[in-house]
């Protein structure tokens, strides 16, 4: 009770009198404001990817289609918290994608990338591998280990969504988060408004779920497509044969898969992460 009183009558006022000391002095000791965009370390960066455009839908601004597409970095963050942290925190593996520019949100949704959709396919150290059947899962194969959750995150759902190889709902995100890092003020445009130079996405994963991302051996498949709500991926498959026509994965340090050919599934390469058990 007494630690209550405290917190609301002393470290509360406190935060919005000293604002920017006060969080920096949270934040050294473990504590932070916005935990998802700080705290915790990163397991793994990669930063290679590679599009393919074979087959537009028509009547799509192919200049949005690319700034959709526009990944630069793909990254896996462990977030854990102290007790201190707050209530209804948890430990949470984060997915971040950095892009270039500003996503495209022609459908004014609630995440502000509705033209966007995103795949991660996840093989979590200590689980029975098995053959997926799930009809979430967009038509690609894949170069390493049968994945067990496939991870969906789009501009129209609130939260990231978790599935099983059979297509089940096994969890929710525990947060969508947008940043944006602006032009210097010399690359502004007079009366255009701010620039906006990067975009950051942010994925909150419970820990609980899919274990801890910095223990043992895990390996990611990341495709990024352009968003189909009317398909159970929430991927646009625009080629004739119903495949993937247009999306973006993740290559990884090796060389990449060749491209597809017409009517061929594109493969995603495994990218892997070692960590110690």
């Amino acid at each position: 009770m007494v630690l209550s009183i405290v917190v609301v009558c002393v470290l509360v006022p406190m935060a919005f009198i000293f604002s920017g000391w006060f969080v920096a002095r949270l934040e050294s000791a473990g504590i932070h404001a916005t935990p998802n965009f700080a705290g915790g370390y990163a397991v793994a960066e990669f930063d290679r990817f590679e599009s393919n455009l074979s087959s537009p839908p028509p009547g799509v601004d192919q200049g949005e289609m690319r700034k959709a597409l526009a990944v630069r970095r793909f990254s896996v963050r462990k977030v854990a918290f102290n007790r201190w942290a707050g209530m209804g925190i948890e430990p949470r593996l984060n997915l971040g994608f950095e892009f270039e520019g500003q996503l495209p949100d022609p459908q004014n949704s609630s995440g502000r990338f509705s033209e966007t959709t995103i795949h991660v396919y996840i093989k979590a150290p200590g689980r029975n591998a098995r053959t997926a059947t799930s009809d979430k899962a967009a038509r690609v194969d894949f170069s390493g280990l049968p994945w067990d959750y496939e991870v969906i995150a789009d501009g129209l759902h609130d939260q990231a969504r978790i599935f099983d190889v059979d297509g089940n709902l096994v969890a929710r995100g525990l947060g969508l988060f947008l940043d944006y890092t602006y032009a210097p003020d010399q690359a502004q445009k007079a009366g255009a408004g701010r620039a906006i130079a990067r975009t950051s996405l942010t994925v909150a994963l419970p820990m609980r779920v899919l274990g801890d991302p910095a223990k043992g051996a895990w390996q990611y498949y990341v495709l990024i497509g352009l968003s189909d709500s009317r398909h159970p991926s929430m991927m646009l498959h625009s080629s004739p044969d119903g495949g993937l026509g247009v999306f973006c994965r993740a290559i990884g340090a090796e060389a990449p898969p060749p491209a597809p050919a017409a009517g061929v599934r594109p493969v995603l390469p495994a990218l892997l992460v070692s960590n110690p058990d």
